[in-house]
């Protein structure tokens, strides 16, 4: 990673995340996360303040896994915030208990953890990437969920060996100028 233009620099996260294609924000959610948003679009769960971002589609998302980022303030500030709207915030609830003692969570309609965990970051995610430039928004490494100074937990699992063997550990991340042509965007 060159720090030498760090001041462009709007998000910066730890290993590279993978590239969304054809995002669709007017995606309808049959099972709302709540009752009031059954059969809402992805882009309802928005805040009002920033529906107008959502305008224009992006052939393939450059995003960032929630996990780890670092951002200044004033960036958040212009991003309106993060999303969802407060009304979507809702809590899991446990269903259950796997053998190891952990505690099971689902949303209503039997949805998993993920599917809001990834529902909800590519919403900001797509923001990221209406708001910024492909090279203001960096990695510390182009592994998933690994760098030299942070390797993260996946379902709250170390996963050093088990990515060795996954696909993400297989995966061509691109960066730099690279990316204007794959993300299919104005430089």
């Amino acid at each position: 990673m060159n720090f030498h233009d760090i001041g462009a620099v709007k998000i910066i996260g730890n290993g590279a995340n993978y590239l969304i294609e054809n995002y669709d924000y007017n995606k309808v959610i049959d099972v709302g996360i709540k009752e009031e948003f059954d059969g809402m679009r992805t882009v309802d769960y928005v805040k009002p303040e920033n529906r107008h971002i959502f305008n224009k589609s992006i052939k393939k998302l450059y995003t960032v896994r929630p996990s780890f980022m670092c951002m200044l303030y004033s960036t958040v500030k212009e991003l309106g915030g993060f999303e969802p709207r407060y009304d979507a915030y809702v809590s899991p609830k446990r269903v259950g208990e796997t053998e190891d003692g952990r505690g099971e969570y689902e949303y209503r309609g039997g949805k998993k953890l993920s599917s809001w965990g990834n529902e909800f970051p590519n919403l900001n995610n797509y923001k990221y990437n209406r708001l910024f430039d492909y090279n203001q928004i960096v990695f510390l490494s182009t592994k998933y969920l690994h760098s030299k100074w942070i390797h993260e937990c996946a379902r709250g699992k170390h996963m050093e060996e088990t990515f060795k063997v996954s696909k993400e550990a297989h995966t061509t991340f691109h960066t730099g100028s690279d990316l204007i042509k794959i993300m299919g965007r104005d430089k």
